[in-house]
């Protein structure tokens, strides 16, 4: 659903449009919130309630025995949407997001991209099935299906209106590493490996999108190790599993380390780095400008290349309320035709919870999870409130490839009403330097996130 109006300007159209999805969500969140109780006696308050909640559940290969070796419960509802059996369990889950962006171009933006339109579109629709097959050391399994994809990259050429976003298995080896086996996430960059629906804002920086794949097909292999304050992952992908005429590899590997981990101060390191062949003998970087509804705005075009290496470097600190988080991603592309060019990019990021919640943090997978309100609209409070400011850098100019450089500064402001219902609004002032000018472009964007 897209609704447009005129160029470089906020219609009251749209608003309407908005401000009637928000009130149906509310309510329908309202009515979510009577079985939310149930939900509560079987999770932990701090986990992850969103459609990329099993990646998050995985648990260490050395961690503490699992529910299969307690006490086999009775074959029963545990909830609405959660089964648990003697042999296997299923919980349904999914999102909804619903989008408002609006825009304020000067004329060297407009001669670059276009006049944008302002719009409210349906931004992504997920429903995911996922659970555990109760072997003695049980295995655990995610399949998604998305409606008109989200976050997909630069990896997909596919226009149907349903996609299979995820379909992984994950098998444990003998308390050695986790064996994770179909199409997941490469592991790569700490923004990249957070859920969806629990990222700080909208959308990912710019230069994620720009050089990195959304997901791959294969296989992987993870573990915590010295009390999940290390992580290790790596894994080998290839197209052939997805039916592509010329297949090709990509090996990707990751390492984190929390020096400090506390109850209420956390420091996470990690370094990454990736190794693909380009598709039929040729590479293409290009994002949107972290507005999913606006156009490429950096773009390389396709090119001859033979392979890409790629390295990241991930830092986040956090103090109670207080989260930093940066990232850095260089690329190095073997392309004769095109004098081997290099790209680059990096965010910085600083977000505040004004009413004093922390984000829990992930040790098995090394990411952060979804906020969780202390006093809940509908339970005698009124959410969670978040402040956050970011900047990012995409550099897609290089050797004879001009994709142009894109840098943006955003500030955001969250409010989570329950662990179910999400308000977002983002303000980005962006720079495109391409073609010899400078296009400056001011994004309005908001949200509203529906999770189960």
């Amino acid at each position: 659903m897209k609704i447009l109006s005129g160029h470089g300007r906020i219609s009251t159209r749209p608003l309407v449009g908005y401000i009637v999805a928000s009130l149906t969500l509310i309510a329908g969140s309202f009515c979510a919130a009577q079985t939310q109780t149930l939900w509560y006696l079987d999770q932990p308050s701090t986990q992850a309630r969103s459609p990329d909640q099993p990646t998050e559940s995985k648990p260490s290969a050395h961690s503490a025995p699992t529910s299969a070796d307690a006490e086999e419960p009775a074959r029963r509802l545990v909830s609405w949407n959660h089964y648990e059996g003697r042999w296997f369990s299923i919980r349904l889950g999914g999102s909804f997001m619903e989008d408002f962006v609006g825009y304020a171009q000067n004329q060297a933006s407009i001669n670059q991209v276009g006049p944008l339109d302002t719009a409210v579109e349906l931004r992504s629709v997920r429903l995911t099935a996922s659970g555990q097959l109760k072997f003695p050391d049980p295995w655990t399994y995610v399949v998604t299906g998305e409606y008109n994809g989200f976050d997909r990259g630069t990896d997909t050429h596919s226009t149907y209106p349903w996609e299979l976003s995820n379909a992984e298995l994950t098998i444990p080896l003998a308390h050695i590493a986790r064996l994770e086996i179909g199409k997941m996430k490469e592991p790569i960059s700490l923004e990249r490996l957070t859920g969806a629906a629990n990222l700080i804002y909208m959308e990912r920086a710019s230069l994620l999108d720009a050089l990195l794949p959304s997901r791959g097909t294969g296989v992987m292999l993870s573990d915590a190790v010295l009390h999940d304050r290390i992580t290790w992952s790596v894994g080998w992908f290839n197209d052939v599993f997805t039916g592509a005429s010329n297949p090709a590899n990509a090996v990707a590997a990751r390492i984190t380390a929390l020096p400090i981990d506390t109850k209420t101060s956390l420091l996470h390191l990690g370094i990454a780095g990736r190794w693909a062949q380009a598709p039929d003998g040729k590479l293409q970087y290009k994002a949107h400008p972290e507005v999913y509804e606006a156009p490429h705005f950096v773009d390389t075009g396709s090119f001859a290349a033979t392979d890409e290496s790629q390295m990241g470097l991930e830092l986040a600190w956090q103090q109670g309320p207080l989260l930093a988080t940066a990232e850095y991603l260089a690329d190095w592309v073997s392309s004769s035709d095109s004098k081997n060019p290099f790209f680059d990019g990096f965010y910085v990021s600083v977000a505040w919870m004004l009413t004093g919640e922390q984000r829990p943090y992930n040790h098995a997978g090394a990411y952060f999870g979804a906020v969780s309100p202390r006093h809940p609209l509908f339970a005698g409070g009124w959410g969670a409130l978040e402040l956050a400011t970011r900047y990012s850098w995409t550099d897609l100019n290089d050797a004879l490839i001009h994709g142009g450089r894109f840098d943006r500064a955003s500030l955001g402001v969250n409010w989570y009403a329950t662990d179910n219902l999400r308000l977002e609004f983002n303000y980005g002032y962006g720079r495109l330097s391409d073609s010899g000018s400078d296009g400056i472009t001011q994004f309005f964007q908001g949200r509203l996130q529906f999770v189960f």
